[in-house]
């Protein structure tokens, strides 16, 4: 399975957890109707930093194959590759 799907599969599961929430709301089961809101707004959250965190890794898995400097160098606790033509060329 590719992250595409998983992101997709994950989006749908989440929303289907928020709609039935919503529908034990207006049926009478208040306490259930929360508990699965809890349960999609935590899963909404947890799904969008994985989404940003496998977005950022791909952005630095390109600049590093182009031998571009990558991480945030106002940063002082990210990784910074500083590139220094011809160094490191033994390959």
């Amino acid at each position: 399975m590719n992250r595409s799907f998983i992101r997709t599969a994950l989006s749908l599961l989440i929303v289907a957890l928020y709609v039935a929430g919503l529908v034990a709301m207006f049926m009478g089961n208040a306490r259930l109707g929360i508990d699965l809101w809890v349960v999609s707004t935590l899963g909404g959250i947890g799904l969008l930093y994985w989404i940003h965190v496998m977005k950022k890794r791909a952005e630095d898995a390109d600049k590093i194959a182009k031998g571009m400097p990558y991480g945030d160098p106002d940063d002082p606790a990210a990784p910074v590759n500083p590139v220094v033509p011809g160094e490191n060329d033994d390959r």
